[in-house]
């Protein structure tokens, strides 16, 4: 597909949304059968999920480590039940490896797996991919981390399919058209229905019949125009290749090899250029004025990189690409930096990449920062598309500042001159959420704990 690219988004599967508050403010409800409850509650169990329950020295320690571990795994916050049960054995000499393991082989953890395979070319029952996903929950990967990667590995093996199929690095809005297509189809549907099927790869067939070559950049794009166009049906272009001069030199065996190599070469190399700096192919015009540019102008591939670099078009992008990484988008400077990063090797696709990664580590820091956790689900697909959407990083660090989740961490911690322990803060956001507290309730609740 050969296109002006949009931004390669990435969304956590909306199966893992869960029941409960807005993240940083998040709670799951009691009694959801996750298959993690096994080991059944006792007295000292119990005692942990009240008010104030936990202390700083004995299951605070505990409930901490097992937090984390729902929050990686799972994605969320485990429920007072859930805590309870994994303290109790970890107590009894379980180790914190071997509870994360066997969150990681949970049926809800295996739920979450098979969501992510069936994004990765609708590996739903790969056993193989289900196993590494798993695996790497339980080897301290967090799900937020393995579906960025699953992401990526998707890209990167429709990226070879257009190198491989259609002699090309993919353009962006090709690549975000299959990688939507891998929700649904395989890898080998999507390289038979998608790419062998389509104009491109017929062109470069008959190409290959009538003049026996790949055809080359320019003259792929000039006739995929002219057939998208109607100008000319796909089942004409092999006559017309044959009243070529090529053709006939090709029948009287006087084509000159050297020279038609060399001109596909750097017609090659001119497209390569256009797709590592703005993501599109080039137009037939901007073919040729890249090809005059350096034939006749003694001008470089570099000089060419850098001309678009500079141009409108590059700045755009930038401006639309940076307007989704927390409102950058009339940063001057930022568009700049970018511009350096493109100049010096890097691709558009490599800085989309670099902008998602660095807007996921920021976001998270928010969460270290402001209620001691890791990045939840609930709290990613939110605010990363805060981030998206025009929400500043002010914005976001406000948000997740003023959240009830944080503003219970602030009170024990102004209050009790403590961390709030997990059952507590389980309980209370509880509250908050299914029976209306205000924070001004929890304040004074906290205050009879003094």
């Amino acid at each position: 597909m050969i296109g002006i690219s949009r931004s390669l988004l990435l969304l956590l599967p909306v199966s893992f949304v869960l029941v409960g508050c807005a993240p940083g403010f998040t709670v799951n409800l009691e009694g959801v059968n996750s298959g993690l409850h096994s080991a059944s509650l006792d007295s000292s169990g119990d005692s942990s999920g009240s008010i104030g329950g936990g202390s700083s020295n004995g299951p605070l320690h505990y409930d901490t480590e097992l937090q984390a571990i729902f929050v990686e795994v799972l994605g969320r916050q485990p429920t007072l039940a859930e805590l309870s049960s994994w303290r109790v054995q970890n107590q009894s000499g379980r180790s914190f490896a071997d509870i994360r393991r066997a969150v990681a082989t949970s049926d809800e953890s295996r739920l979450n797996a098979r969501s992510i395979a069936c994004d990765h070319f609708n590996s739903c029952s790969d056993t193989t991919i289900l196993n590494q996903i798993t695996n790497e929950l339980a080897s301290g990967k967090t799900l937020v981390a393995v579906t960025r990667e699953m992401r990526v590995a998707t890209e990167n093996s429709i990226g070879q399919l257009y190198e491989g199929v259609l002699l090309r690095k993919a353009d962006l809005a090709g690549l975000e058209f299959h990688v939507g297509d891998a929700r649904s189809f395989s890898r080998s549907s999507i390289e038979e229905g998608g790419f062998r099927a389509s104009v491109e790869f017929s062109i470069h067939s008959t190409y290959r019949g009538v003049l026996q070559r790949n055809a080359d950049a320019a003259g792929l794009r000039y006739w995929y125009d002219e057939i998208k166009e109607g100008k000319i049906l796909l089942e004409e272009l092999g006559n017309v290749l044959r009243f070529s001069d090529e053709y006939a030199d090709v029948e009287a065996g006087r084509r000159s090899e050297s020279l038609i190599n060399a001109r596909i070469a750097l017609q090659s190399s001119i497209q390569s250029t256009y797709l590592d700096v703005l993501g599109r192919t080039p137009t037939v015009a901007e073919f040729f004025f890249a090809e005059d540019a350096i034939n006749k102008d003694g001008r470089t591939l570099s000089d060419i990189k850098n001309s678009l670099v500079a141009s409108s078009e590059m700045d755009a992008l930038l401006r639309g690409h940076l307007g989704g990484h927390f409102a950058l988008g009339a940063n001057v400077a930022e568009r700049e930096k970018l511009k350096a990063e493109i100049r010096a090797g890097s691709s558009l696709l490599t800085v989309i990449r670099k902008l998602e990664d660095e807007k996921i580590r920021i976001i998270e820091g928010f969460f270290q920062t402001h209620l001691r956790r890791r990045l939840d689900v609930r709290g990613f697909n939110l605010y990363v598309n805060n981030a998206r959407n025009g929400h500043s990083k002010g914005d976001v660090e406000t948000a997740i500042a003023n959240s009830v989740e944080s503003q219970i961490g602030k009170l024990y911690r102004s209050i009790l001159g403590r961390e709030v322990d997990t059952p507590s803060l389980i309980d209370f956001l509880g509250k908050v959420q299914n029976q209306g507290w205000t924070i001004d309730r929890v304040r004074t609740e906290i205050m009879k704990l003094r």
